[in-house]
């Protein structure tokens, strides 16, 4: 399977579990994460749909904040050895969630993300140019983007996952 297609499996479980409601996602689990399931989700829906526009963005290749003297990510290379983002990392101010989260704005947020990474399947990101900075991983390009997004996501969905199944205990 792709990076597109585990993104928008990883999203579709993402709207699934924003299904179990507010009460269930916004209970914190300390023990797994100082977020809650919800915060979560947010942080994932929001960035991903970010993720999404520099994708687009590096495809039109008219943005000013396309970059083609950036170098390939050291640190982005390693992550994808590693094939998995390691917890604990602080994320970038822009996507810190909210301590209460709104259900409907999660929704469209979610649904938003899953739209945006629809419309790239069929797409060939191998011809795109340039790069576009991301706050701790440097340039990315087009499908280091998506493989960011990801990994990201597929990350985050797990904590959720975590976060739901130990207060379920």
């Amino acid at each position: 399977m792709d990076n597109l297609s585990r993104l928008t499996t990883a999203l579709d479980g993402m709207e699934d579990l924003r299904q179990k409601g507010s009460d269930a996602l916004n209970n914190r689990q300390s023990e797994v994460s100082g977020w809650s399931a919800a915060q979560h989700l947010y942080h994932v829906a929001l960035s991903t749909d970010l993720a999404m526009r520099c994708v687009t963005t590096i495809m039109a290749g008219t943005s000013p904040r396309l970059r083609h003297d950036l170098p390939k990510s050291e640190l982005f290379s390693q992550l994808q050895a590693l094939g998995h983002f390691p917890g604990g990392t602080k994320a970038p101010r822009l996507v810190i969630p909210p301590d209460e989260i709104n259900m409907e704005f999660l929704k469209q947020e979610i649904a938003t993300a899953s739209t945006a990474a629809q419309e790239l399947e069929g797409q060939d990101l191998s011809n795109t140019t340039g790069r576009i900075v991301h706050e701790k991983l440097g340039g990315l390009d087009a499908r280091e983007w998506v493989t960011f997004a990801r990994m990201h996501a597929e990350h985050h969905l797990q904590i959720a996952e975590k976060i739901l199944n130990s207060a379920s205990c």
